[in-house]
């Protein structure tokens, strides 16, 4: 719409520098002087306005003011004028048919005059989409959490918390501490993935959460659904594999673990 709005001003301004040039260039008697007075005022608004909207995209119909409106008012009398003579004056076919190909600069003000609640003007003004309440931003920031939980693990956080360091209670009790030779039992039970982090995020429809360790290994995991996610894994190239990630295999955590 916004095209067809421009062309259709383009046009309208083609026109009317057609018709003031045209005038100045036949000689007429005193009342095409007054018509050829008349009618520049109107050539240069167009001009104006079609420059202001190629340069800042102003609008192509909404006008603005009292004052502008009635300036443009007064161009749509002046074209009017001027299409009525035309179409009054002609003997021809042909000439009825010309004095109507002007009819658009008409047409224009007339549009330029109508209330703004008017379709062509509303769908000349760009969408300008309400800002997120703050519920609204409350509710994505758990999204993003949550994602994050189920991307680390429940078991992730929980070893990051404890098993850092195991603290010593051996002072509650008369039990004696395990043989340093027995194997830790956190280190046997560690998930396969608590020495990766977070790397890339696709929050699109469909979520991608990509993870690297130190060593140039990676994974990917994709929400299949709300509480369903499938991984992919590899030991090296993590950057071509995610930009080609919506292409990989993807599978559940014990197949690719």
């Amino acid at each position: 719409m916004n095209r067809i709005s421009t062309i259709f001003l383009f046009f309208v301004t083609l026109l009317a520098i057609f018709i003031t040039i045209s005038s100045f260039l036949v000689k007429t008697g005193p009342p095409g002087q007054i018509f050829r007075i008349l009618l520049l005022p109107t050539t240069l608004y167009l001009t104006l306005r079609l420059t202001n909207h190629l340069t800042s995209n102003t609008s192509v119909f909404e006008s603005h003011g009292l004052w502008t409106k009635l300036f443009i008012f007064y161009c749509l009398l002046v074209s009017a004028t001027f299409i009525a003579a035309g179409t009054l004056g002609s003997t021809t076919p042909a000439q009825f048919i010309s004095s109507l190909v002007f009819s658009p600069l008409a047409i224009y003000f007339f549009i330029l005059l109508l209330p703004s609640h008017h379709p062509v003007l509303a769908a000349s003004r760009p969408y300008r989409p309400n800002p997120p309440s703050s519920l609204e931003r409350l509710d994505s920031d758990k999204r993003d959490f949550l994602k994050m939980v189920g991307a680390a693990g429940l078991s992730v956080l929980l070893l990051n918390l404890f098993s850092r360091r195991s603290p010593d209670f051996s002072f509650l009790t008369n039990t004696q501490q395990a043989n340093s030779a027995q194997p830790n039992d956190a280190e046997a039970t560690q998930s396969p993935t608590a020495n990766y982090s977070i790397s890339q995020i696709d929050d699109s429809e469909t979520a991608y959460f990509g993870f690297t360790n130190k060593t140039g290994q990676w994974y990917i995991m994709r929400e299949e659904s709300k509480n369903t996610y499938r991984y992919t894994r590899g030991d090296r190239d993590f950057t071509t594999n995610w930009t080609n990630r919506a292409v990989l295999k993807y599978d559940l955590f014990e197949n690719v673990f």
